[in-house]
């Protein structure tokens, strides 16, 4: 089987090592993975690399850069045909179940996490808590 492993960023972070060990016991079991990331480098990107896992980043330019970056991505699952998104935290979940809007066929699913149990929602703020809220209500799209 073909899988996308989705996030925002591959730093040291504890979702992030998930996605690393992940995409390893995947490629270990016989597998075809590529994670994709929303930016390029940090840690885990050199570790899975070295490894022999695919890392692709989709070179999302800031928080705004969203037209060009959902025409990278769709593009890029058109073109690589995967059989599984998993992707990770509330903006990667967002932009997988695109792809599952425009090819209903690829299974897709959500790592859904959030440390803001207080609701705060940290330095995400105002758009941290619609992004919260609009994955909510769009989690039961995904298969």
């Amino acid at each position: 089987m073909k899988f996308f492993l989705l996030i925002r960023t591959l730093g040291r972070a504890g979702t992030e090592a998930q996605v690393r060990n992940l995409a390893l016991g995947l490629r270990a079991a016989g597998h075809e993975v590529t994670v994709l990331t929303f930016y390029g480098g940090g840690t885990y990107e050199t570790d899975l690399v070295s490894d022999g896992v695919r890392v692709c980043s989709l070179d999302k330019k800031g928080r705004w850069d969203l037209l060009r970056f959902l025409f990278r991505w769709i593009s890029f699952v058109k073109e690589s045909k995967p059989d599984v998104i998993l992707s990770f935290l509330t903006g990667a979940n967002l932009v997988a179940i695109t792809a599952k809007a425009i090819f209903p066929n690829i299974k897709v699913f959500w790592g859904f996490r959030t440390a803001a149990s207080d609701g705060t929602f940290g330095k995400g703020g105002l758009f941290g808590r619609l992004e919260f809220l609009t994955s909510r209500r769009l989690a039961g799209c995904t298969n």
